[in-house]
């Protein structure tokens, strides 16, 4: 049983009352501390020390087990509890998605209430930080592992005509050509054949990209979610390989600062190729 004020939803609730409740808890606590943005190197540096990691790991762990809905969603879901006006009717845990709003407008004013507060939030509440390893990077982040074979229509793979206009957009917006791929192959406990899928589409992914004159290299296998998540922070411009609500907060730290973000449709079942 879930303690006074946290919510845990079975895999098999289809209804989403049980996110709801755990969301506007979220926002009633959000109420009394409400965080200033955006991240300056000198709070950086105060939210650096030891035991404030542990503790926003700790912080984190929590949310997600608290949401049964993975770190991408959570973080999604519990950023905007914090900086966006209440979505009456609506999932708090697809707020990523633009199919969840009324319109391109209503989805970008959301986000916009919540983008200048993101590095702050991820920093100070759950010991998030940008990688500065990873500046002058750009990032291709294929969230390939337990998706796109679950077939949900929200994940799935892009043509090439996609990666053809991400190499457009990235040389116009004047990206770093140093791409560092992150497949995430290990995450969801994928069978053999769909991690064999994976590494071969990243390998595709690497050889494009190679072959348009980038520096292409593939981060190191077994990285978890948290040094992942702080690699996207931390680089310089975000491409998804598919939408991902994981690789969406980096994305929109990014695009509110002027850096390049790119990602493919929602919810829209392209074949390959």
């Amino acid at each position: 049983a879930a303690a006074a004020g946290e919510y845990t939803c079975a895999p098999h609730c289809e209804a989403w009352t049980c996110w709801r409740a755990h969301f506007e808890d979220l926002r009633r606590r959000a109420a009394h501390d409400a965080l200033p943005a955006p991240l300056s190197a000198a709070r950086a540096l105060i939210y650096s020390g030891a035991s404030h990691r542990a503790a926003g790991r700790a912080a984190l762990a929590k949310l997600v087990d608290g949401c049964w809905c993975g770190m991408g969603n959570a973080l999604v879901m519990d950023s905007s509890a914090h900086f966006a006006k209440p979505r009456p009717g609506k999932s708090p845990v697809g707020l990523w998605n633009p199919a969840y709003f009324d319109g391109a407008s209503d989805y970008a004013s959301h986000w916009a209430q919540v983008a200048p507060h993101l590095e702050e939030h991820l920093a100070s509440r759950y010991a998030l930080f940008a990688d500065p390893s990873y500046r002058g990077v750009t990032a291709v982040h294929l969230r390939c592992s337990d998706v796109p074979f679950k077939r949900m229509p929200m994940y799935h793979l892009p043509t090439p005509s996609y990666w053809a206009w991400v190499r457009r957009e990235l040389h116009a917006a004047g990206a770093p050509r140093r791409v560092v791929v992150f497949n995430s192959t290990s995450w969801g406990g994928p069978k053999a054949e769909e991690s064999a899928a994976c590494e071969a589409y990243a390998a595709g992914v690497a050889a494009f990209l190679r072959a348009s004159g980038m520096d292409v290299s593939h981060a190191p296998e077994g990285m978890s979610e948290y040094e992942t998540l702080e690699a996207l922070l931390g680089a310089s411009a975000v491409v998804a390989g598919m939408p991902s609500s994981f690789s969406f907060l980096p994305g929109v730290a990014k695009a509110a600062r002027g850096a390049p973000y790119l990602t493919p449709l929602f919810y829209a079942e392209l074949p390959l190729l």
